[in-house]
């Protein structure tokens, strides 16, 4: 996806792609949303065309996690009016770093907030299902026959009461929302 952006004619300077959510890694590891985006886009990109990234992972250092949190929050709501998110869609139903069970709010109504997933060896910051639910244009991007059941389940909507993250959003947003998908997710 990244690296066939890279090849359009677009003006960068004059986007931002605001991450749903980041592993706490340096950018070098295998698991990082921005590295993965740093090696598809940016390093495709000429220095003076690259769009702005929050979080900036560059920028991330372990010993101050919690000012990372507080400036990359400060800086969305200081700076950003957010238009349209593509959001994926876990095998689990889970969007963002957003699952099941889990907290799905910021405590002082930020954007971001940190996350563990059981099973991981670092922590997640994610953006709240509050924040999400008001951003104008959602577009879920989904690929992959693991991601049938779980569009399978939001489609079908038969009275389930225990509704995954990405189906409450669905459900709970004050937008628009499209599902886009390829025909291994497709469950009709």
């Amino acid at each position: 996806f990244f690296h066939v952006l890279a090849q359009a004619n677009i003006d960068w300077r004059k986007i931002s792609l605001i991450l749903s959510d980041e592993r706490m890694v340096q950018v070098n590891h295998l698991a990082s949303n921005y590295g993965m985006i740093k090696e598809a886009l940016l390093k495709r990109l000429s220095e003076k065309n690259r769009p702005t990234v929050i979080p900036d992972m560059e920028n991330f250092i372990e010993v101050n996690r919690e000012e990372f949190l507080d400036e990359t929050n400060s800086s969305i709501k200081k700076r950003f009016l957010i238009k349209h998110a593509f959001l994926g869609l876990g095998s689990d139903g889970h969007t963002a770093s957003l699952f099941t069970g889990h907290e799905m709010t910021s405590i002082n109504n930020d954007p971001y907030f940190y996350t563990h997933k059981q099973g991981d060896d670092y922590q997640r910051m994610t953006l709240s299902m509050d924040f999400l639910q008001a951003i104008p244009h959602i577009t879920f991007l989904i690929s992959g026959k693991s991601k049938y059941s779980a569009l399978k389940a939001i489609l079908d909507n038969n009275e389930i009461t225990d509704k995954s993250p990405a189906h409450q959003l669905i459900d709970q947003s004050y937008g628009q929302v499209s599902i886009l998908c390829d025909r291994k997710a497709w469950p009709v």
